[in-house]
């Protein structure tokens, strides 16, 4: 199985982020890691690393409540990065709320869905098998 090269994961949740580090861990999906506990730390961390593409991350799990700046903003300005590489986005959030899935499906053409917490075993495979299976990581975005 191809690893995915590198993964983001953008939570304020400590517990949530050690639990989903641990399970990606634990499946051998991903050669690196990088945990920020805000969208401005993703931000910045994508700003800083992204210059040369190859060193973005593949995929990102971005939590919607977040202090600092919220995953609604952060894909906002996300999306002025303007990016050749495809970076699947993937909106993990225990927000049952109807107003944040009609901002989700309002907030444009992203390369994202929304998946429920908790991130589970089933749906990291999925995931994986969706996006990643592939050795030229060829993907058919939803």
């Amino acid at each position: 199985m191809k690893k995915i090269d590198k993964i983001l994961l953008v939570d304020d949740d400590r517990v949530t982020n050690y639990v989903n580090e641990r399970l990606i861990l634990k499946l051998r999906l991903a050669d690196e890691i990088i945990i920020k506990m805000n969208g401005q730390e993703a931000l910045s961390y994508l700003n800083e690393v992204c210059g040369n593409e190859e060193a973005c991350p593949s995929l990102i799990f971005l939590d919607l409540n977040m202090p600092v700046v919220n995953g609604f903003d952060f894909l906002k300005e996300y999306r002025k990065f303007h990016l050749k590489k495809d970076i699947v986005i993937v909106i993990l959030t225990d927000s049952k709320e109807a107003d944040d899935i009609i901002r989700l499906k309002d907030a444009g053409n992203y390369h994202y869905f929304h998946v429920q917490k908790p991130l589970t075993e089933n749906k990291l495979i999925d995931i994986y098998h969706k996006y990643f299976r592939n050795d030229d990581i060829s993907r058919q975005m939803a």
